[in-house]
């Protein structure tokens, strides 16, 4: 959407309730139809403002913000080892002082929120609830960036 000049605001939803069908381990003995597919999450959605300006001649400037949210999943297929759900917060500046000279800077995860991606469904039993071997999201993190277009 670009409710007026300079602003735009952009998202996306998936919403994906998939669950197995017909899935048997241990040789036929385990029936795991209708587990949802691991690290899968049912919600998934993320919300973009933006906003450029002309700051004269060639140069522009714009920020932008991004908030996701990726929604509780499982790491294993026989959904015992929950992935907790969350939220991360992005944003961002850029500087173009000419067509050809760019300057950016980037921030990551700026709340620092803790989220785990997958986990490792080998060890699962030997896990129990506590703390998980898993895969996390990258910490807060900022970089900056200079790019020269030729």
């Amino acid at each position: 959407m670009r409710p007026f000049a300079g602003f735009t605001l952009s998202g996306s939803a998936t919403y994906l309730d998939a669950k197995y069908r017909d899935f048997f381990t241990d040789g036929g003995l385990t029936d795991l139809t209708g587990n949802r597919v691991q690290r899968q999450p049912k919600w998934q959605w993320r919300v973009t403002p933006a906003y450029d300006l002309e700051l004269g001649g060639d140069t522009k400037a714009g920020v932008y913000a991004t908030i996701g949210y990726v929604g509780d999943r499982f790491s294993d297929v026989q959904n015992a080892q929950v992935l907790p759900g969350y939220y991360k917060l992005d944003a961002g500046a850029t500087l173009d002082l000419t067509p050809q000279i760019q300057f950016q800077v980037i921030g990551d995860n700026l709340t620092d929120e803790i989220g785990l991606t997958e986990g490792n469904p080998r060890t699962l039993g030997s896990q129990g609830s506590g703390t998980i071997l898993a895969r996390p999201i990258v910490g807060r993190s900022i970089r900056f960036a200079a790019a020269f277009k030729f």
